[in-house]
C-alpha cells in the first residue's frame, strides 16, 4: 500500500481517502463542527477538500449572494494528514508551509481563492481577514463566531489510529504534535494508508496500487461486482488487475467515468451500494450466536 511519506508530490488528492476518514472521525467526536461547503456556487479546486466552520460557510455565502457568480475555491479545511504532505514536499512549494499541526487552514476558518485579485476589496469589505497579503495572495481568514478546533483534528487522527491499530502501537489522544524529530503521532501520520484504513466506520478508497490493496472490503466489492452482474473468475479479497477491470466494466455499463476507483461517496459506490449492503447483509446471517 501506498503510505502517507511515500508521496512526493505537492498535491492533497493523493491522500484524500484518509483524510475524509479523518473528517469523519472528527465529526463523530465533535457534531456539527465541520460543514460542507458543497452546496455553495462555488468553483472547486483540484486539491478542495470542501469543508470549513459553520460561521465560514456562512459568510462565504453571504459573500457570493453580494458578488453575484462563483469563485473558485481552491482550499477550505485541510486535515493534519494533507498539511502532512505539503510539509514533506515543502521544497516543492512556492510560498509558505506551515508545520502539521499550525497551518491555519487546519482550524476550518481559512479559505484561499484564485480570483483573489477581483475579489480582496468586496472580501474585506465583507469582514474577511487578508491575513498575509502578498505573502500568500489568495489566502483569506474569518474570524467571526469561530471555535479554536486545531488540536481536535489532531485528536481525530489520533483516535482513528487507535482504532485501526487495536493489537498494535496506540496513540494519547491528546490533540498534541510536538517535535516532529520525535513526534509518534507525525510518525504514525506518515505511516498510514493514503487511500484510509480498511477497518474503520468510514469506507476507505478502493483502486488498483502497488503493493496490492487486501481485506475484507474488498472482498465484499469482488462479490457486489458479480451481484451486479460483472463476470469475476475471483474474490480473493485482493484488488488486483482482475478487479480493477471488472469495476471498469461496471462503471461503462452505469454511465460512470471508468476510472476503476471506489470512493467513499464517489457516484461508482453509490450505484454499487444496494448490491453490497446484500453482501453485508448475508455475511451477517451466516453468523450464529454463541450459546450463553
Amino acid at each position: 500500500m501506498v503510505l502517507v511519506k511515500d508521496i512526493k508530490e505537492f498535491r492533497s488528492m493523493p491522500v484524500r481517502g484518509l483524510d475524509r476518514q479523518v473528517i469523519w472521525q472528527f465529526n463523530q467526536m465533535n457534531p456539527g463542527l465541520l460543514v460542507s461547503i458543497d452546496e455553495l456556487n462555488i468553483n472547486k479546486g483540484d486539491g478542495l477538500l470542501p469543508f470549513c466552520q459553520a460561521a465560514v460557510r456562512d459568510a462565504l455565502a453571504n459573500f457570493l449572494k453580494s458578488y453575484g457568480k462563483p469563485i473558485t475555491v481552491n482550499n477550505a479545511y485541510r486535515s493534519v494528514i494533507a498539511q502532512t504532505v505539503f510539509w514533506n514536499n515543502r521544497n516543492l512549494a512556492g510560498g509558505m508551509v506551515g508545520q502539521p499541526g499550525k497551518s491555519d487552514h487546519q482550524n476550518g476558518a481559512s479559505i484561499d481563492i484564485e480570483e483573489w485579485p477581483q475579489v480582496k476589496d468586496l472580501l474585506v469589505k465583507n469582514g474577511w481577514q487578508w491575513t498575509y497579503g502578498s505573502r500568500d495572495s489568495m489566502h483569506f481568514d474569518w474570524t467571526k463566531g469561530i471555535e479554536f478546533i486545531k488540536d481536535d483534528t489532531i485528536k481525530a487522527f489520533q483516535a482513528l489510529w487507535n482504532a485501526a491499530n487495536p493489537g498494535g502501537q496506540q496513540l494519547v489522544v491528546d490533540g498534541v504534535i510536538g517535535d516532529l524529530d520525535t513526534s509518534k503521532t507525525f510518525q504514525c501520520i506518515n505511516n498510514s494508508p493514503a487511500e484510509g484504513f480498511a477497518n474503520v466506520g468510514y469506507p476507505r478508497t478502493l483502486r488498483l496500487t502497488s503493493p496490492t490493496q487486501t481485506g475484507k472490503d474488498v472482498g465484499q466489492l469482488q462479490l457486489a461486482l458479480r451481484k451486479a452482474g460483472i463476470k469475476l473468475d475471483v474474490a480473493d479479497q485482493q484488488f488486483g488487475p482482475a478487479t480493477d477491470k471488472a469495476v471498469k466494466e461496471f462503471q461503462t455499463a452505469n454511465s460512470l467515468n471508468p476510472d476503476g476507483i471506489i470512493s467513499a461517496e464517489g457516484e461508482t459506490r453509490k450505484a454499487l451500494q444496494a448490491y453490497l449492503d446484500t453482501v453485508v447483509s448475508a455475511a451477517s446471517a451466516t453468523v450464529t450466536p454463541q450459546k450463553k
